[in-house]
């Protein structure tokens, strides 16, 4: 009996006792999976939204440059007057550059031009299509958030930026004028020893007795502070350089001229979506814009619409980029604007970053 009472019976756990310890794993291991559920979601909307975000971003820096030098050394058309188109212009020859037909030479256009869609890519009309809204005379009532009033909307963007050359020269006037007019020929001296190779290797092409000329994009010189394109003429290889105003430039346009500017070089483009393969698409326009090729900027994006303020020169870029996780349930991210073309059906499929970029355009 003495080894009977080694061996007392002990308390089990009651019931009681086993459910609550039950009920508290329960919770403690459902907070645990929620969390884990939560991080998991969250590492997959962090990796949609990243590589959306990244399609944008690389985007907006390759066009970074590009859009603070655009319409530099160029006219506009404040006064409605088309005269950056007719700057451009020449009415003795069918050769025009796609600059003179940035806009219709009335109230539009211009170093920023918003345009329909042009499937066709054939840029050699009189004029791009008109954009689809003119926003100053044709708002939705009433006008929602963040609608850009006055403002040209479209889908796609043409326009033109001065590529600087590091390079100043003094401008004379071989007609005996301080000031610059139609159709006067000026001469650019260069105060540089290698701006004959610079410029060259920069792509400038003299047109004489060449058939396109005026049409070839690298035959315009800039100068920032004459704001009046300069066709560049023959070279002989020295250190200067003829230039002629363009004929059809209006007479308003007359500008003093100013030493030691710094010479730039022309160049224009095309944005757009390509709709079959949602990439952003950059037309880079050289000596034939006919045949001008397009280069891909960024892809997976959904949704693109520009809109240009021409008295508050303001340029907006509306951009949406799809992420590359599909999720069926998941929220979107930013709202694509309700009063522009709505995204494809298709795309609800995927989480969407939407971003508005606005830029100020210098001239």
């Amino acid at each position: 009996m003495g080894e009977a009472m080694r061996y007392k019976t002990r308390k089990a756990f009651s019931f009681i006792e086993l459910l609550i310890a039950m009920i508290i794993i329960g919770i403690v291991g459902g907070v645990a999976v929620t969390a884990l559920w939560f991080a998991f979601n969250s590492f997959y909307q962090i990796d949609d939204y990243t590589a959306a975000e990244s399609e944008i971003e690389f985007a907006v820096q390759r066009l970074f440059r590009e859009f603070a030098m655009i319409g530099l050394g160029m006219p506009n058309n404040r006064q409605a007057k088309g005269s950056f188109a007719m700057s451009f212009r020449d009415p003795n020859s069918g050769n025009r550059p796609i600059m003179a037909l940035f806009g219709d030479g009335s109230d539009w256009g211009g170093p920023v031009t918003v345009s329909n869609a042009n499937p066709t890519h054939v840029y050699n009309s009189t004029s791009l299509t008109p954009p689809p809204l003119t926003p100053s005379t044709t708002p939705p009532s009433p006008i929602p958030a963040g609608y850009p009033v006055g403002s040209f909307v479209g889908p796609e963007l043409y326009y033109a930026w001065a590529v600087p050359t590091g390079i100043r020269a003094r401008i004379f006037n071989k007609n005996s004028s301080n000031e610059a007019r139609n159709n006067d020929t000026l001469t650019l001296v260069f105060y540089a020893a290698n701006a004959n190779q610079t410029l060259k290797d920069a792509g400038l092409k003299t047109v004489k007795n060449d058939s396109t000329t005026g049409r070839n994009m690298r035959t315009w010189v800039l100068f920032p502070t004459l704001r009046l394109p300069l066709r560049a003429e023959e070279w002989d290889g020295t250190a200067s350089l003829d230039v002629t105003v363009a004929p059809a430039a209006l007479s308003t346009m007359n500008r003093k001229i100013m030493s030691l500017d710094e010479a730039h070089l022309m160049q224009a483009a095309r944005l757009y979506r390509d709709a079959n393969t949602n990439r952003l698409m950059q037309v880079i326009f050289g000596e034939n814009y006919e045949a001008a090729g397009a280069e891909p900027l960024a892809q997976n994006i959904v949704g693109l619409q520009f809109a240009y303020n021409p008295t508050e020169r303001l340029l907006t870029m509306y951009i949406a980029a799809r992420g590359q996780e599909i999720d069926p349930g998941a929220g979107r991210g930013a709202v694509w604007p309700s009063w522009l073309p709505p995204l494809d059906a298709r795309d609800t499929r995927y989480r969407i970053v939407v971003k508005t970029l606005t830029w100020r355009i210098r001239n």
